[in-house]
């Protein structure tokens, strides 16, 4: 009974994080305090073991977990994967998307009728590879459908005003003997149309990285990004540099996939400092990556939140798609957004086409040197300016 009063008042919160961390109860904060931060139109989602907490600006609600069912359905989102990777062509995703009707069952039908527009998840360790896009309601509807959904660690209260000038870094290293694209004449666009720049990630908002991702399941710390053939920058090394980037995407397979503590190589962005990361739970397939990353960008241009951009990439891919098997949630519903949930850019009546068509120059090929081991810069780098 003393512990349901506590919960009617205080959200638990960790020691470590800034501004208002979750998940022990070492210190508190008012639900009250929350809701202050809160807009209208927003709500966070905080899910402990056996438990949530709905907070929108004027109510909030706990509810339980059948910590035990959710856990089985989670197993099943990792068999389902495993028989798309061996067939994605002949998959059928009716049982996956069954699964993702369960889930939002259990984790979302309870508080469906308050939940926002914007909504901001703060998942327990063990709901961190759901892939919250892709849940499934009653009117067959996915949450993307209806949501922006950003994953946060959390409650972010971010003061962080726009820009007018956003300095960018696009990432991609070159893999000899692999299949990716890397012709002549894109290396040519990008040398005309970017300059070189300082050895370091420091001075950047936003960093676009296409690479392999490596996952080491034995320790968390040695998954990371192949940065050429023969090197991975690990974890351990990504969290020792210095990285002030508002947005970080990651282009890679497996980004966001979490090891039983919750962590990932996008994890370990947002320790290095990243504000917000996009990264994908599982394996992607080259060509919806890039055509969600062309929409995203273009919404991010306009001055949208990562969460609103990224809900507009998917529902775009999905109504653009040629082929029934596209539509395949596996093709798109990795993709998540990390951390806060502010806008980048500030809307301008800059060219557009012109900054789209840059960055899909890089995101179709794998042309420019990486780093060397240890996370400094070996070959060249582009960055650009939004103006």
């Amino acid at each position: 009974m003393l512990r349901l009063l506590t919960l009617l008042l205080i959200i638990p919160i960790n020691t470590y994080a800034t501004p208002f961390p979750i998940h022990t109860n070492a210190a508190g904060i008012p639900i009250i305090e929350i809701q202050k931060i809160l807009e209208e139109s927003q709500s966070y989602i905080i899910y402990e073991e056996d438990y949530g907490i709905l907070v929108n600006k004027d109510d909030f609600i706990v509810f339980p977990i059948n910590n035990t069912e959710v856990h089985k359905y989670i197993d099943l989102i990792k068999k389902e994967n495993l028989l798309f990777r061996k067939n994605p062509f002949n998959h059928q995703p009716d049982k996956f998307e069954a699964v993702m009707s369960h889930l939002y069952h259990l984790l979302i039908a309870p508080i469906k009728t308050s939940l926002q527009q914007s909504v901001h998840i703060i998942p327990s360790s063990s709901l961190s590879s759901i892939p919250w896009n892709a849940l499934k309601n009653e009117s067959n509807l996915y949450m993307v459908d209806q949501h922006a959904i950003s994953i946060q660690k959390t409650i972010n209260h971010s003061l962080q005003l726009p820009k007018r000038k956003v300095k960018t870094m696009v990432f991609a290293p070159q893999f000899t003997g692999s299949t990716y694209l890397n012709s002549k004449a894109e290396k040519e666009t990008i040398t005309k149309l970017f300059r070189e720049t300082k050895n370091d990630m420091s001075h950047y908002d936003i960093i676009h990285i296409s690479s392999h991702g490596k996952i080491d399941s034995s320790n968390w710390l040695d998954s990371g990004i192949f940065i050429n053939n023969e090197h991975i920058l690990r974890n351990r090394d990504i969290m020792s540099m210095c990285i002030n980037a508002q947005l970080v995407f990651l282009n890679i397979c497996n980004g966001g996939e979490t090891n039983q503590k919750g962590k990932s190589i996008a994890t370990a962005f947002q320790e290095a400092g990243a504000q917000t990361v996009v990264a994908a739970l599982w394996e992607v397939e080259d060509q919806s990556a890039i055509k969600i990353s062309k929409h995203f960008y273009e919404e991010i241009a306009q001055g949208e939140k990562p969460s609103e951009a990224l809900q507009t990439a998917l529902l775009t891919y999905r109504n653009e798609v040629e082929l029934t098997s596209e539509l395949n949630p596996f093709y798109w519903a990795g993709f998540q957004v990390y951390g806060e949930n502010a806008a980048i850019i500030e809307e301008l009546t800059y060219n557009m086409k012109r900054i789209i068509s840059l960055v899909l120059s890089f995101l179709t090929s794998f042309s420019l040197l990486g780093y060397y081991y240890g996370g400094k810069i070996k070959g060249k780098l582009i960055e650009f300016n939004l103006v």
